[in-house]
C-alpha cells in the first residue's frame, strides 16, 4: 500500500507540473525585445540620475480656479502644451500658478495645487480658501 501512495504521489506531481507549463505561455521575439527594451532603459536611468524622465503633454487643464481668469493661466500653461515634460518643469509649472496668485495678492486663498497625467493630458486641480 505504501508503494501505491509513492507512486499516485509522483504521477500527481508530474501532473501538477506539466498543468504549470501550460498556464506559462512563451514570449514572442517583440514581447522579448520589449522587455529588454524597458530593462536597457531602466538601467540607464539608474545609472544617469541626472536623464530624468520626461512625458509628452498634449494640453493642460486647469480647474478649480476661481480668484484668476483663464487667460491669465493659460499665459502660464501655454508653453509647457504639446511639449515633453520632466518632473522639474511640472514643479515649474505650480510654482508660477503660485506666483500669480501671489502677485494678484490671493495667495492666501491658494490652499492646493494637486495635478494628474491621464492621456497626455495634464489636469491641474487648484483649491481655495473662500
Amino acid at each position: 500500500m505504501l508503494r501505491f501512495n509513492g507512486i499516485f504521489i509522483i504521477i500527481l506531481l508530474l501532473g501538477l507540473l506539466s498543468c504549470f507549463d501550460c498556464l506559462a505561455a512563451p514570449l514572442d521575439s517583440a514581447q522579448t525585445k520589449k522587455t529588454l527594451d524597458l530593462i536597457k532603459n531602466n538601467q540607464r536611468l539608474v545609472n544617469n540620475p541626472e536623464k530624468e524622465m520626461k512625458i509628452f503633454i498634449k494640453g493642460i487643464i486647469v480647474k478649480g480656479a476661481v480668484s484668476v481668469t483663464s487667460d491669465q493661466l493659460s499665459t502660464i500653461t501655454k508653453s509647457y502644451e504639446n511639449s515633453w515634460l520632466t518632473a522639474k518643469d511640472l514643479s515649474e509649472l505650480k510654482r508660477s500658478i503660485r506666483q500669480l496668485y501671489r502677485k494678484n495678492k490671493l495667495g492666501s486663498r491658494l490652499k492646493k495645487v494637486r495635478s494628474k497625467i491621464k492621456s497626455g493630458l495634464l489636469e491641474i486641480q487648484i483649491t481655495e480658501n473662500i
